[in-house]
C-alpha cells in the first residue's frame, strides 16, 4: 500500500489486518476500489469478497495474489471480484 500512498490521485482510506476487518471497513468507508489479498486470516479473501458483494453488489474489488495460476483467483472472481493483480506486477506508469 505504500506505493499507493505516493499517488496524488489515490487516497487510501483504510487497511485491514484480516478478512473480517476488511468487511467491516468496507461498510464504514465504501471505497471506490478495494484491493483484497486472497491469503488473509480470520476470513480469507474469497469469503470477504463474497460477504461484501452480497451487501454491496456494485463493489469494485480487485484480487491481489502471488500466483497467476492460483485456483482461488477463479473463486474470487465468482464471488464478485472484478479482476486480479499479481503482487509482483511491474509498475508501468
Amino acid at each position: 500500500m505504500a506505493l499507493l500512498d505516493h499517488e496524488s490521485d489515490v487516497k487510501v482510506v483504510a487497511q485491514a489486518r484480516n478478512g473480517q476487518e476488511a468487511v467491516t471497513m468496507f461498510r464504514q468507508h465504501q471505497p471506490d476500489v478495494t484491493l483484497m489479498d486472497l491469503l488473509i486470516s480470520v476470513m480469507d479473501g474469497v469469503a470477504a469478497i463474497a460477504a461484501i458483494c452480497v451487501e454491496f453488489p456494485s463493489a469494485r474489488i480487485v484480487l491481489l495474489t502471488a500466483y497467476d495460476g492460483d485456483k482461488n483467483i477463479y473463486r474470487g472472481l465468482q464471488a464478485g471480484a472484478k479482476g486480479y493483480l499479481l503482487k509482483d506486477a511491474k509498475r508501468s506508469f
